[in-house]
């Protein structure tokens, strides 16, 4: 249901056989080339767009060009246009298609993901895919003063500053962009055009008249026309239309005064003057459209001469532009438009005026047009100019679940706000989905009262649509599972499923994973597990593959809270070449991208391969909100925070906790990890024990509650905080009361199978134990740690832990107990700084040595294969990974070998015994 692309705005103005020749401004825009931006800057009809378009005539280099208007002041539309203008440099340069022509897909793909595009993401993602590119092009944007967005100035400005060797700017406007233009221009980056430059000179006014326009003065009547419009291009040409037929041209040259406004009110009034009933109706009545084509034009003006019309009216240079070159669709000079509208709408007041010449009533034939054509956002756009809400409610009634089910819930909500409330207020359909307008807006109270309202009215249902009752009892299932009313989700859940179609497996499986929530919410993870996986294949027969991805994300984040940590890796690694081979078969890249990445990072962080999770992290990043889902934003903090944390940065960790509180999205996923326990853990690391109990007094937490899986977390954390305060008193008392919580708790995580809780809390045994010098206890519980631990990598879990916990790994090393798995437990230490790093080498000379950072897995591989005298792109072959992946970990191998050279690398990898 996305908008179909109008590919007119992305061709270069046709240019005019009949021009005056300005050479000494297209030498300008020539010497240019070598800085940034060109900047054509000046009032409406100075002849911008014309000379431009006249110098791109004159040079070699490709041209990627786009015709602003208004609607690209929504970031998701200029920015898809932007990228759709440069994807034509391929075309330009290999038309038979070449490597080129994958230039800005990977931006599109993302930018199509999601309705919730962040601009700064996309342009970067685009110049990525720019600085590839071999091709030296310019990317002009026409008319740029018709954007009304400071998300869209500041994507520019960010692409201006970064902005590829292989491209330059040309921009276009009646007023200067809120770009760095004065930083642009000191450091000469900027060449600019003005209105000053742009004045027609006295030649250039004689040429004009005589050789454009055919039209013979006086000299002296050239020169007062040439003072009366200063140069102004449209005003020269408007003057030159009155003045052909005139028989007196000095009398309307003497008489030609006045500001701007004024001029054009009088031009257009002779303009139009001159012009038959018909021809004059025809542009009236066309005046509201964006783009004209014949087909469209016979409907708005109920006639069908629309053809001759429009070719007429470019014979005759009547402001109309041809904007694709087999000269189907058109567009009116937008000065010349604003004035046909503004004519427009004092004739409609006049008595006796027909009722074709009435502004809503052509907004509507256009909107009847649009919508036989299938372009329903086009439709309902002139059908809400019309003011004819009930038929646009019709429209947006019929289209908004599919809208909202293919991730464009944005849209649906910029139409729902151009209604009036009583309208939606009235219409049970409309409440529903402004309900799910505020849901995603994570307005949760306000959605619940407009779900109320369409509870409270009647309705009947469209053919062949869901049911609404079925629709409002999944939102009321979204409400509850969002609210921690998992008996409610579970009844609201089933409710739908009872009143949905059998074979409607989309709204099913939407309605089956809130049950499958429900049940994570519980504890009950591996029921959870399998509800998931059924709604996966859901969504796979409902041919809804986005949504089946993002069930792999959520399969994984399960496993994840199982401890779970090797096939959690495997979970995130297979949706993402899920989503990669989507992307390579031409279809858009799904939401959620950035979810992904970011999952599979978190648990390369959790198995210590640092070196991998900030590649995953980064590429998260990138992708960022554009296909992250709704909770991405605080879930990423948490994540670096959790990276800082594991680096020793608490302070830093901190901070980015501070930003999740900010940013925090509740979705229908259970909350296990809250950000104020997360917070308490690093104050306890940090020895400020009375805020982390102020914590504790804030959430009521007391040893004496009940074990709940929801409050898991919360609970193992205030058992660290107990250990701390015992260490401190140095009472028996604390220790046993920390022991025996610590063992209520290691039974139930044990009952739920929750194997990470679980090794956590034998950690925390073991350094509860050797505090009260109780040896043998404490060794006994990091061993039942380990046995649990090492299938999985877990390494920070253990290495978070400071130098209590290093001193007992260090008794086991030199018991040889799990050798392999504790040194590399210690050497984590070391690169945390918990422990000195001599003391580490704790095994014999045969043992390997350790890095300050280990290696990871993927740079052991590349190793190996290097020693193997393998090149990078045979590397690159094998791994089946990019040439800069290998280049990336190349580089990591050699800074943490402390080497330059393969041939080094290889000597010292041998050396430490890497090899």
């Amino acid at each position: 249901m996305s908008a179909p692309l109008l590919r007119t705005k992305l061709f270069i103005p046709t240019l005019r056989t009949s021009l005056v020749p300005r050479q000494r401004l297209i030498n300008r825009l020539g010497t240019g080339l070598n800085r940034k931006l060109t900047l054509v800057s000046a009032p409406a009809g100075f002849g911008k767009t014309t000379l431009v378009t006249s110098w791109l005539a004159n040079i070699e280099q490709a041209v990627a060009w786009l015709s602003l208007d208004e609607g690209d002041s929504e970031p998701i539309n200029f920015l898809t246009y932007l990228i759709a203008a440069i994807q034509t440099i391929a075309e330009q340069v290999e038309p038979s298609g070449s490597a080129d022509n994958i230039i800005g897909d990977q931006a599109l793909k993302l930018l199509q993901s999601t309705q919730s595009a962040q601009p700064r993401t996309i342009v970067t993602a685009l110049l990525n895919e720019i600085a590839e590119l071999a091709t030296q092009f310019l990317l002009v944007l026409d008319d740029y003063h018709l954007i009304d967005s400071p998300e869209v100035d500041e994507a520019l400005a960010f692409l201006l500053d970064h902005l590829p060797p292989q491209m330059h700017l040309v921009i276009t406007t009646r007023e200067d962009p809120n770009l760095p233009l004065a930083r642009l221009r000191v450091r000469h980056q900027l060449t600019e055009v003005r209105a000053a430059d742009l004045r027609f000179t006295i030649d250039e006014v004689k040429a004009f008249l005589k050789d454009v326009m055919d039209i013979d003065l006086l000299d002296a009547d050239i020169d007062a026309l040439e003072t009366r419009t200063e140069g102004w291009a449209a005003g020269l040409q408007m003057a030159a239309l009155s003045i052909q037929g005139n028989a007196d041209p000095s009398q309307f040259i003497r008489t030609f005064t006045g500001s701007n406004r004024f001029v054009i009110d009088y031009l257009m009034e002779e303009v139009l003057r001159q012009q038959s009933d018909e021809v004059r109706t025809f542009l009236l009545q066309t005046s509201i459209l964006d783009r004209l084509c014949v087909s469209l034009c016979n409907s708005v003006t109920g006639q069908q001469n629309s053809e001759e019309i429009l070719d007429s009216l470019e014979r005759a240079n009547l402001f109309i532009i041809p904007i694709d070159d087999q000269r189907q669709w058109y567009r009116y000079h937008h000065l010349f438009a604003e004035v046909l509208q503004a004519r427009l709408l004092k004739e409609q007041s006049a008595p006796n005026t027909n009722d074709l010449v009435n502004m809503p009533q052509l907004h509507q034939l256009a909107s009847v047009w649009y919508a036989e054509h299938e372009l329903i956002p086009q439709a309902i756009h002139h059908t809400l100019a019309a003011q004819n809400f009930e038929r646009a409610a019709e429209l947006i009634a019929q289209v908004w679940r599919a809208y909202d089910r293919s991730n464009q819930n944005a849209q649906v909500r910029i139409w729902l706000d151009a209604l009036p409330e009583a309208l939606i207020e009235s219409r049970a359909d409309l409440c529903a989905a402004y309900a799910w307008r505020l849901f995603y807006l994570g307005d949760f109270e306000g959605g619940e009262s407009w779900l109320t309202k369409a509870e409270s009215l009647e309705h009947t249902p469209a053919k062949g649509a869901i049911p609404l009752p079925a629709i409002i009892a999944g939102a009321r299932a979204y409400l509850a599972q969002a609210r921690g009313d998992f008996s409610g989700s579970i009844h609201f859940a089933q409710r739908s499923l009872e009143l949905l179609p059998a074979d409607d497996y989309v709204e099913r499986a939407i309605a089956a994973s809130l049950l499958g929530l429900a049940s994570w919410a519980e504890g009950d993870l591996e029921t959870t597990y399998q509800a998931i996986s059924d709604v996966q294949n859901g969504f796979r027969k409902g041919g809804e593959d986005n949504d089946a991805n993002e069930m792999g994300y959520i399969l994984a984040d399960v496993r994840r809270a199982q401890g779970r940590l090797r096939l959690a890796k495997e979970g995130y690694e297979q949706t993402i070449k899920f989503v990669q081979a989507i992307v390579e078969s031409g279809r858009s890249a799904p939401r959620g991208m950035a979810s992904f990445y970011m999952g599979l990072g978190e648990i390369h962080c959790e198995m210590g391969d640092l070196t991998e999770a900030k590649v995953a992290l980064e590429k998260s990043e990138v992708l960022g909100p554009s296909t992250g889902l709704e909770d991405w934003q605080h879930r990423f903090c948490m994540a670096q925070a959790r990276c800082r944390a594991i680096h020793g940065d608490l302070e830093d960790a901190l901070t980015l906790l501070d930003e999740a509180e900010k940013v925090f999205y509740q979705s229908p996923l259970p909350n296990v990890r809250p950000i104020p326990a997360l917070k308490a853990r690093i104050w306890i690391r940090q020895g400020r024990l009375s805020e982390a109990q102020d914590w504790v007094s804030s959430c009521g937490l007391s040893v004496a509650d009940e074990l709940s899986y929801l409050r898991e977390f919360e609970q193992v954390t205030l058992a660290r905080l107990l250990i701390e305060q015992a260490k401190i008193e140095q009472n028996k008392a604390s220790f046993d009361e920390a022991i025996d919580y610590l063992g209520r708790l290691q039974q139930f995580a044990a009952s739920g199978r929750r194997l990470g809780r679980e090794i956590e809390i034998r950690i925390l045994q073991s350094i509860a134990h050797e505090a009260q010098s109780d040896h043998a206890a404490a060794s006994t519980a990091l061993k039942d740690a380990l046995s649990l631990a090492e299938p999985e990598g877990y390494v920070p879990l253990f290495a978070d832990e400071g130098l209590p916990l290093a001193a007992l790994l260090k008794t086991l090393a030199k018991q040889s107990i799990m050798p392999d798995y504790v040194n590399r437990l210690l050497a984590a230490f070391d690169a945390q700084g918990n422990i000195d790093t001599r003391e580490s080498q704790l095994t014999s000379d045969a043992q390997p040595q350790f890095l300050i950072e280990p290696l990871s897995d993927r740079e052991l591989e590349i190793l190996q294969l290097i020693a193997a005298g393998k090149k990078n792109q045979e590397i690159a072959d094998e791994l089946i990974i990019s040439l800069n992946t290998v280049r990336y970990h190349t580089k990591n191998i050699f800074g943490k070998l402390g080497v330059n050279k393969r041939t080094q690398a290889v000597a010292q990898a041998q050396a430490l015994g890497l090899l």
